[in-house]
């Protein structure tokens, strides 16, 4: 029950937790969820043990809530550590529930799972005229489910995660759900989405086999060149290259803006290098200068501002401890290629992303957290 109640409560967060008016069925999922994983806790695991995921979230949680005594408004920070909490709760209580190889893979056949629940969103409400009419005219998608680099960002992930499972699982029924995550996510027009799917085709397809790397990275190469070849001559690539295209000549102002976000932001840290300005006070202070309230659009930025560099070192510290998990068993367990997957893929979007406030990642900590620990504690029994 505590699994399934998961796995609906991704799909919500996918779809409906960036609508005001819908948000509420994200929130009951949550609350559902929580509710199951209590049950689960007395019922099933009858103890809770306070392991390294909880002590390190509650070592965040610490470092937000001292950085109120620091914070330009205080009131405005508590608000921010109440959804927090809320956050680090769901991840304590994802982490009990996926303690399984079995459970990885069903939360990650989960997510897939919530990318069709999007797409199947997004036709029911614009319907499919409207989205090959969108396609024509090169109108990026996504905007009516969430916003169009999130649906970009969160097809990526679908078509990672169906691939890796096809691959690394053997799955191969996952082939049918590759398709339509790199189509929607070029519509989507994130020129995120299409590094991540170029990243992941080429990263899991080609380290698959160490003693035939040159082999399969030729392979996964061939594979990149005919689709992008397929997918640009049906004009699919069009809206994303255009804006690469764009962002190149300096005519992209999404790109313009966010180079101001950064710059600000990096003038910030040079003030108050150690400890920041407290929690999410970046967009305060990006007000009080030029008026109107942004965010950095980046969480290194976003971070560092927040909690200086001892919070960037400590909220990194985890992906790079699932970074060095991964590497050294990558070719020991077939859940170490997916941990390291996720990691980079983190990298690469939180450069463009804020995520420190962001539902689905504390889902994906909690996912690899409990990789983590189940990759270790397989490499101690098996000595």
């Amino acid at each position: 029950m505590a699994i399934f109640s998961l796995a609906i409560y991704i799909a919500t967060v996918f779809v409906f937790s960036s609508n005001e008016e819908l948000n509420i069925i994200s929130q009951a999922a949550f609350f559902v969820m929580c509710a199951c994983s209590f049950l689960y806790i007395l019922t099933e695991k009858r103890a809770f043990y306070v392991n390294g995921t909880v002590l390190w979230l509650f070592g965040l949680f610490l470092l937000a809530f001292a950085s109120l005594s620091w914070s330009m408004d205080v009131t405005y920070g508590t608000g921010k550590i109440i959804t927090l909490v809320q956050l680090i709760i769901l991840c304590i209580f994802a982490n009990v529930i996926i303690d399984t190889p079995y459970k990885v893979s069903f939360t990650i056949n989960s997510i897939i799972f919530s990318g069709y629940v999007m797409y199947f969103y997004t036709f029911a409400t614009i319907g499919i005229d409207g989205v090959l009419s969108m396609l024509a005219d090169e109108v990026r998608i996504g905007g009516n489910v969430n916003q169009e680099n999130a649906f970009g960002y969160y097809s990526a992930i679908v078509f990672a995660f169906a691939l890796y499972q096809f691959i690394y699982n053997k799955k191969r029924w996952q082939i049918v759900f590759l398709p339509l995550p790199v189509l929607m996510g070029l519509m989507s027009g994130s020129k995120k989405c299409l590094l991540l799917l170029l990243v992941a085709t080429f990263l899991l397809i080609a380290l698959k086999d160490k003693k035939k790397l040159i082999t399969r990275a030729a392979f996964a190469l061939a594979i990149i060149a005919l689709l992008a070849f397929i997918l640009y001559r049906l004009g699919v690539m069009e809206l994303v290259l255009n804006r690469f295209d764009d962002a190149l000549q300096g005519k992209d102002t999404s790109t313009i803006k966010r180079q101001l976000y950064i710059d600000f932001g990096l003038e910030k840290i040079k003030e108050r290098p150690i400890l920041g300005y407290g929690i999410e006070q970046y967009g305060l202070l990006f007000e009080q200068t030029f008026g109107s309230f942004h965010p950095s659009h980046n969480n290194y930025i976003q971070i560092a501002v927040s909690f200086g560099i001892i919070g960037l070192s400590f909220w990194y510290g985890a992906y790079v401890y699932f970074l060095i998990v991964g590497v050294k068993h990558f070719y020991k367990n077939n859940m170490a290629p997916l941990l390291v997957f996720i990691t980079l893929m983190t990298f690469v979007n939180d450069i463009t992303t804020t995520t420190l406030l962001n539902k689905f990642t504390y889902v994906l900590l909690a996912l690899c957290f409990a990789i983590a620990s189940l990759i270790k504690k397989e490499a101690n029994e098996g000595k």
